[in-house]
């Protein structure tokens, strides 16, 4: 930047008549800095030890205008004295004293979002990462629908750190008992969004979820099964399916006869049927268990498969 010279003038006057951009030595490693534009500020040029050696470091100590030039001298001669007798850099404390700066302000910014975050903004959030991994839609909504239903109207606008026990309790009672089943998800899915908002937000509390449970009513379990039709009764039902018109009957034959689930048999592709081998082949992305799939397929699977023949060209039982 410009030429470097030696002030013929080192005094007040002389520092305020040069014009020429470049580094003016002043002496005792003190340089004047002339910009393009006319800007004036002084360095110290240093030498300090570093792990590959020594090396040149010139140090900015401020404008002309703020720093008189006797003071400017005296700054020099204490960073000149630090470099050599105690081997210290100024620029890499400078530049450890702006990282320790940024990082404390970083944790205050951390600190002030973990303080304000509410169990609901939390929960959203939580959603949006668990939703992504799901197959099956109906699970994605009532995961965050159930917490909508049950816990916001409770402690959802409550910061992370200030939900409690109680606040957890009071948003199980009412369904604790009415709807055992919901209360249990309900409680592990609070339990997930703080034990989420502990690895991820820097929530460090005991988790309001722990112990919750012996503070609630004891749920007796009682057996309910499904309803079934009696085996006896099986081949009258299926001669009766056999004889009604219509893709449900048809694909409930289907179902039926290759054990399948609801959404397998209403979603069976032609690209899935294998005649020939007489097999029905599902890829890992229709399984619940994101695993392929190979049912085989009887005389009465393959009579369902004729009788939907040409309806369409991807599904077997189409339907708006």
């Amino acid at each position: 930047m410009g030429q470097e010279s030696i002030l013929p003038k080192p005094t007040a006057v002389g520092v305020k008549a040069e014009k020429r951009p470049g580094l003016h030595a002043d002496g005792g490693n003190l340089y004047l800095r002339v910009s393009r534009t006319g800007a004036k500020s002084r360095i110290v040029r240093l030498t300090v030890p570093t792990e590959t050696g020594p090396k040149r470091r010139d140090v900015g100590i401020g404008a002309v205008s703020a720093l008189s030039l006797a003071d400017a001298r005296v700054k020099a001669a204490q960073l000149v004295a630090a470099a050599r007798i105690e081997g210290r850099d100024p620029v890499a404390e400078r530049r450890a004293e702006r990282v320790a700066a940024e990082e404390a302000a970083a944790a205050v910014v951390k600190e002030a979002e973990r303080v304000s975050l509410t169990f609901e903004a939390a929960a959203r959030e939580r959603h949006a990462l668990l939703a992504g991994g799901w197959k099956n839609r109906k699970h994605t909504e009532t995961w965050l629908s159930s917490l909508a239903l049950h816990v916001f109207p409770v402690f959802g606008c409550k910061p992370l750190d200030k939900v409690t026990r109680d606040d957890v309790k009071a948003a199980l009672l009412p369904i604790w008992t009415a709807t055992p089943e919901t209360g249990k998800q309900v409680r592990q899915r609070i339990a997930d969004v703080f034990e989420w908002a502990r690895a991820a937000k820097g929530f460090d509390k005991v988790n309001p979820t722990a112990g919750v449970k012996a503070g609630l009513p004891v749920v007796r379990k009682t057996a309910a099964h499904c309803p079934a039709l009696a085996w006896r009764e099986v081949p009258i039902f299926m001669a009766d399916l056999e004889a009604r018109d219509g893709i449900s009957a048809l694909c409930l034959r289907f179902a039926v006869l290759t054990a399948a689930r609801s959404g397998e048999a209403r979603g069976a592709r032609w690209s899935e049927i294998d005649e020939e081998l007489c097999v029905r082949s599902l890829p890992r992305e229709r399984m619940k268990r994101d695993r392929p799939h190979r049912v085989p397929l009887s005389g009465a699977a393959l009579a369902v498969v004729e009788a939907v023949r040409g309806l369409d060209p991807v599904f077997l039982f189409p339907s708006a």
